[in-house]
C-alpha cells in the first residue's frame, strides 16, 4: 500500500513539474516578445496602433493588419462552422463504412498541404472570380483571403470534429432513437450537445491554423492581410 502510494505521488510531482516547466516557457516567451517590443512602444508610443501605414514618413499603425485579421477570421469561420461541422455530422452519422474509409484518409491528406498551395489556387481561382462576379477592380479582397483561409481550415474541423462525434457513446444515441425521436432530432439534441467540446475545440485550431497562414496566403494573395 504504502509503496503505491509512493509510485502515485511521484507520478503526481512529475506531472505537475511537466505542467510548471509549459507553463513557464510560455511566459517566458510572453516576457521575451514584450522585452523585444518595448523600443517600438517606445519609439512610436501609442501611434503603434493606429491606421497610418505610411513607409516613406516612418508610420508603420498595426491597426490595418489587426483589423484585416479579424475580418479574415470571422469571413473564414462563417464558412468553416456550418461546412466543417455538417460534413463531420455525415461522416460519423450518416455515411457507410465504405465512403467513410475513403473520404476520412483524403481529408486528413487535405490537412497537410502547405499554406502556400492554397494562397496559389487563391490567387489563380478566387482572385478572378471575385473581381468578376463583384465587378471589381481587383479581386484581392477581404473575402478572398476568408474563403481562402476557411478551406485551408476546413479539413482541420472536419476531422476533429469527426472524432469528436465518433466518441459519443451509441447508448446516448439508441435512447433517444427509442424514445421516436428522428435521426435528425438525435443528431442535433443528442450527438452535437455531446461533442461539443470537442467540436468548440475543432473550431478554434482550425481558426488559429489560418491566422497561422495569413502570412503565407497574404503573400500569394498579393496583398498584406
Amino acid at each position: 500500500m504504502t509503496t503505491n502510494r509512493v509510485k502515485e505521488r511521484s507520478i503526481k510531482y512529475i506531472l505537475l513539474s511537466i505542467a510548471i516547466i509549459s507553463t513557464s516557457i510560455v511566459f517566458f516567451i510572453f516576457a521575451f516578445l514584450i522585452k523585444e517590443s518595448l523600443p517600438a512602444f517606445q519609439e512610436i508610443g501609442l501611434n503603434l496602433f493606429s491606421f497610418k501605414w505610411h513607409v516613406q514618413n516612418g508610420s508603420f499603425g498595426l491597426a490595418p493588419a489587426i483589423l484585416g485579421t479579424l475580418l479574415v477570421t470571422f469571413v473564414a469561420l462563417i464558412i468553416v462552422i456550418p461546412i466543417g461541422i455538417s460534413s463531420a455530422l455525415f461522416l460519423s452519422e450518416i455515411a457507410s463504412p465504405k465512403t467513410r474509409n475513403i473520404l476520412k484518409p483524403l481529408i486528413e491528406l487535405l490537412s497537410g498541404i502547405p499554406s502556400i498551395v492554397y494562397g496559389f489556387i487563391g490567387i489563380v481561382i478566387f482572385v478572378p472570380y471575385i473581381g468578376d462576379k463583384f465587378n471589381l477592380l481587383s479581386g484581392y479582397t477581404i473575402l478572398t483571403g476568408g474563403v481562402v483561409l476557411g478551406i485551408m481550415a476546413l479539413p482541420i474541423v472536419i476531422s476533429i470534429s469527426d472524432d469528436a462525434i465518433q466518441s459519443v457513446p451509441d447508448e446516448m444515441k439508441n435512447a433517444s432513437l427509442a424514445l421516436g425521436a428522428t435521426k435528425w432530432e438525435t443528431m442535433k439534441n443528442v450527438t452535437l450537445p455531446a461533442a461539443i467540446s470537442g467540436v468548440s475545440t475543432s473550431i478554434i485550431l482550425g481558426a488559429e491554423d489560418g491566422v497561422s497562414g495569413l502570412d503565407d496566403v497574404g503573400v500569394e494573395i498579393g496583398r498584406p492581410i
